[in-house]
């Protein structure tokens, strides 16, 4: 029986769902729900002393501290126009992505768990770099993330001071005071190329930002937190310039009509997603070009919800509603291309080119990006796990209402949401230790049976089968941080079939496995560590609680 469209509707307008405990399995009721039951998920027992004495120490020794440390990429405060008067006088902390370089991935990350834990005083001084960073540059204009969409060799600062025009195409400084700034800093590493923002920073970031607002009740704060969602649908989205930026769908079906213009997401500020306005013999790496693992669901749904609790803070000349449209849009849609551009077992491409025209999941595996190809899951994908996992731990409910249509834009009348995408990869990690092991050495575990060991399972990911959509198949490492661990999460999510006590049993045991087998030397590895074992801890909390 098809679902009618009502019932989407309705879930979207659901308040989050909020984690209630630190461990074991626990059920969250939303604050609004015509639901009879509510949701499991599940939390491993040692989480948060793997965050607490491994990763987040590890993790805050790559910290820079303004006036302190001379490598502190950022302008001072004090050179920083735009640094919101609650913050004046604190010090920045930008983090150490590499010898003399942070990027706004790394920052992002290092926002938004300083946010889950509560982290106040530290996430004040990394919100001081992250404005600072959107200055770029002192004694200018904020540079505001704007730069080019082609290979030219200018200097930063003729950007940042307009005397170089910003090309058609680059979305920035959309929203005064709050930007999306450059992903690398400072921009002498790599000068204009540094310039333009990158999505996956940005959201981690603003998330951190609304943590932070959340946590001092400060207005000042959460009107920044609303102008940078703004500024993220405005550039990383692409609405301030819809045509560019979105499509209309090739057959409406039971599509709503809310839904009938598809929006995914950019690269960042200058390039990507549905634009086609980069010239150049590099523009076939960066028109219709995405990076899966951007999609963050659950943090775009608080991005909505956060708009409409604060909807007087929104920039004149937008509402919240329209903003929340274009969010759902990308959330809908964005689920939609998941489920053909991914294996059933979760291997997503690292890239993935998009038709000018037609249904955003008929395109093809040719645009490469930032050292890693089209076609092979590896580090541009790592994320794509716990970013959609997320999106079950908040709006569980929410989740389970994604609508998938076909290519007639008929409903199907089984949803596709993070459920399903989390159970792709659970299942099939599970699948291959059944089949390789005996029955008892894995949950649900056996008396006189020895547990498997690390090297047993986390190598298991390098079997997973390919498919056309991601035929080089998982390439990462699964000893590294950003291999294995982040597939972990997916086992928060209830699998068809198993019973809690041995979901509990899977996902304490993966923890564990991946806590002990998985390096955590590095930036790129702790990056991911430090969110993962946030999710898996139980501190991961909507800041709308």
């Amino acid at each position: 029986m098809r679902r009618a469209m009502s019932a989407t509707v309705a879930a979207a307008m659901l308040a989050p769902v909020f984690i209630s405990g630190a461990h074991g399995a626990t059920s969250m009721t939303p604050s609004k729900s015509t639901s009879t039951s509510t949701p499991e998920m599940y939390f491993s027992t040692n989480a948060s002393a793997h965050l607490d004495e491994t990763y987040w120490p590890a993790w805050k020794a790559l910290f820079l501290e303004e006036g302190t440390d001379a490598a502190y990429p950022m302008p001072a405060g004090a050179d920083t126009p735009d640094l919101l008067s609650a913050l004046s006088g604190v010090k920045g902390v930008a983090v150490n992505t590499d010898p003399g370089t942070t990027v706004t991935e790394g920052q992002g990350y290092a926002m938004f768990v300083a946010g889950m834990r509560g982290d106040v005083d530290t996430l004040k001084q990394l919100v001081v770099a992250w404005q600072a960073n959107g200055q770029g540059v002192a004694g200018v204009p904020a540079c505001g993330g704007c730069g080019v969409n082609d290979d030219s060799h200018l200097d930063a600062t003729d950007i940042c001071d307009g005397t170089v025009a910003i090309p058609d195409g680059v979305l920035c400084k959309t929203v005064d005071g709050a930007y999306m700034p450059g992903w690398d800093m400072p921009y002498s590493n790599f000068g204009v190329g540094s310039m333009g923002s990158a999505t996956d920073g940005d959201e981690d970031a603003v998330t951190g930002i609304i943590y932070l607002a959340e946590a001092t009740g400060d207005e000042e704060i959460r009107e920044y937190a609303v102008k940078s969602i703004t500024a993220f649908v405005l550039e990383d989205l692409g609405y301030a310039n819809a045509t560019l930026n979105s499509r209309p769908v090739p057959h409406t079906g039971d599509i709503p009509e809310s839904q009938q213009t598809m929006y995914l997401w950019r690269g960042g500020s200058c390039w990507g997603g549905y634009d086609t306005s980069s010239p150049g013999t590099n523009g076939a790496n960066r028109n219709l070009c995405i990076n899966p693992a951007y999609f963050s669901p659950g943090q775009w749904r608080l991005f909505r919800d956060y708009l409409k609790a604060h909807s007087k803070y929104v920039p004149r000349g937008f509402t919240a509603e329209e903003l929340g449209t274009v969010l759902d849009s990308a959330i809908v849609w964005g689920y939609n291309t998941l489920n053909r551009i991914s294996c059933d077992n979760g291997l997503v491409s690292n890239w993935w080119t998009l038709p000018d025209q037609g249904w955003p999941w008929d395109g093809s595996l040719s645009c490469a990006n930032s050292g890693t190809s089209a076609g092979a899951y590896y580090s541009d994908a790592s994320r794509i796990p716990w970013r959609v996992a997320l999106d079950y731990l908040w709006y569980p409910e929410e989740t389970a209402q994604t609508p998938l249509y076909n290519d007639k834009g008929k409903l199907s009348s089984t949803p596709f949401g993070a459920v399903e995408y989390s159970n792709r990869w659970a299942t099939s990690w599970l699948s291959l230790i059944a089949d390789s092991q005996p029955a008892g050495a894995y949950p649900p575990f056996a008396d006189g049976v020895q547990k498997l060991r690390n090297d047993q399972v986390l190598p298991l990911l390098s079997d997973l089968a390919t498919c056309d959509a991601c035929p080089d198949g998982f390439m990462a490492s699964p000893w590294n941080g950003w291999g294995a661990y982040p597939v972990v999460t997916a086992f928060q999510v209830p699998m068809p079939g198993v019973d809690a006590s041995t979901m509990q049993e899977w996902v304490d045991f993966m923890d564990e496995l991946a806590f002990a087998g998985c390096t955590h030397a590095q930036y790129f590895d702790l990056g991911q560590e430090v969110i993962v074992s946030s999710m898996l801890s139980g501190i991961a909390v909507s800041p709308l609680a």
